[in-house]
């Protein structure tokens, strides 16, 4: 398939070809920008990495050309050329409002924080460019980023389903946010969780001690596989203590003291003139091959996660793609999101994140 695609790139497909290609078992990316070819069952692309749909070849497809060819974002056109890329953020705008639902903070804040430990494979790319325009639409001042950022992780990684494999779930979930159908994501987020609730239900009041202690057993062993030795030993020899709603309020104002200047979050502080706009921290640009803003950031084997849901493993199977240019811009967008925070400019919508760790 390298010198299929390689030798007759910008060829259209012919029926002869056609056949030979499902002879073979090869299916069609159905990336627009991508249209490359893979095993039948493949779930990653080879060509753009991500984890795309798949269709049949057809006849009067243009072939692509090899993966280091490929381009985001820049559909191959009927005559074999690329077409032109779409216009840079200086040309039009890149961060349009989101059209998130009225009470969409609201019904986020009520779903649970539990989200996976490590998000599929297949899924980290697509990932990792939804984390990256949330949080570079934040530094914009687009409020309707910074309101979805909060609900990202609870709505893409939350728990799934039993019996359902965790990468076609979250799929699924992707492509509901890349097509902006915010309001079916989140009706079918809030019924896994009215689903998973009653079932929860009717397993522990039918579980007998033997099986409750299996299933520890199996928990510690899958909590030591992942270095959080102390967690695994604890989860057999102690349990979680329990508490009502206004006991949770009675010790999150004891334990968790209100800031003495809650405004300083949003007030804007005074830039030197001599600091230009390209670089308004005044310092040298970050090279991201030897400097990240995560340098020196350390976290526990199985942190559990904040407030909306982001885990540090999330962080770190993002930057784990294959092409070293995906991880940097996402690097980028932390680093612009940290840079903001500290000159006070984000949007008040962005006032969550003094709830979390980012900060």
């Amino acid at each position: 398939m390298r010198h299929f695609g390689s030798s007759h790139a910008g060829v259209a497909i012919d029926e002869a070809t056609r056949d030979l290609l499902v002879a073979v078992e090869r299916v069609t990316c159905a990336n627009a920008a991508c249209r490359g070819f893979r095993r039948a069952g493949a779930r990653t692309c080879n060509r753009c990495m991500q984890g795309t749909d798949v269709r049949h070849p057809q006849t009067g497809d243009i072939i692509p050309g090899p993966a280091s060819s490929f381009v985001p974002g820049v559909a191959p056109s009927t005559d074999g050329h690329p077409e032109e890329p779409p216009p840079t953020s200086s040309e039009a705008a890149s961060f349009e409002p989101l059209a998130l639902p009225a009470d969409f903070t609201q019904r986020i804040r009520k779903l649970p924080c539990n989200t996976l430990l490590h998000i599929p494979i297949s899924c980290r790319l697509r990932s990792l460019n939804i984390m990256e325009n949330c949080l570079q639409g934040m530094c914009e001042g687009s409020s309707s980023h910074a309101l979805a950022e909060e609900g990202r992780s609870k709505l893409l990684f939350g728990a799934v389903p039993q019996g359902v494999p965790a990468a076609d779930e979250v799929a699924a979930r992707l492509r509901l946010w890349e097509g902006r159908r915010f309001e079916q994501l989140l009706q079918k987020t809030e019924q896994q969780v009215i689903m998973a609730q009653r079932l929860r239900t009717r397993t522990s009041a039918s579980a007998s001690s033997l099986v409750d202690l299996s299933r520890k057993c199996k928990k510690a062993i899958r909590v030591a596989a992942e270095g959080a030795y102390r967690k695994a030993t604890n989860g057999l020899v102690s349990a979680m203590m329990s508490f009502s709603a206004d006991e949770d309020f009675k010790w999150a104002g004891e334990l968790l003291p209100r800031s003495s200047s809650p405004c300083a979050f949003s007030d804007r502080v005074h830039v030197p003139s001599d600091v230009s706009a390209e670089n308004p921290s005044g310092s040298p640009p970050i090279d991201y091959k030897t400097r990240s803003p995560l340098k020196g950031v350390k976290y526990s084997a199985l942190v559990a996660p904040g407030s909306s849901g982001t885990r540090p493993k999330h962080v770190r199977d993002m930057l784990s793609v294959p092409r070293r240019a995906d991880a940097n811009r996402l690097l980028r967008a932390l680093d612009a999101c940290h840079n903001s925070v500290d000159r006070g400019v984000l949007a008040e919508a962005a006032r969550w994140i003094t709830r979390t760790r980012l900060c």
